[in-house]
């Protein structure tokens, strides 16, 4: 579980690192939140499972098991 967060935590710090973002000048408002849907996204991702990454956006549902 605790590997779990942190990765859902790091979610957002890669993301602003891909769109060019310093992370010397990185502010807390260029931080996207961690959410439901990012947690998720990671927990399948440690399963192995293959989700597609609109999973992300908050308009797509996180689909049932």
């Amino acid at each position: 579980m605790k590997n779990l967060v942190k990765d859902a935590s790091m979610g957002p710090l890669r993301e602003a690192l891909r769109q060019g973002i310093e992370i010397t000048q990185l502010k807390k408002e260029d931080m996207r939140p961690v959410t439901l849907q990012v947690a998720f996204y990671t927990l399948t991702r440690c399963l192995g499972l293959n989700l597609p990454v609109n999973i992300l956006h908050s308009d797509a549902r996180v689909p049932s098991l």
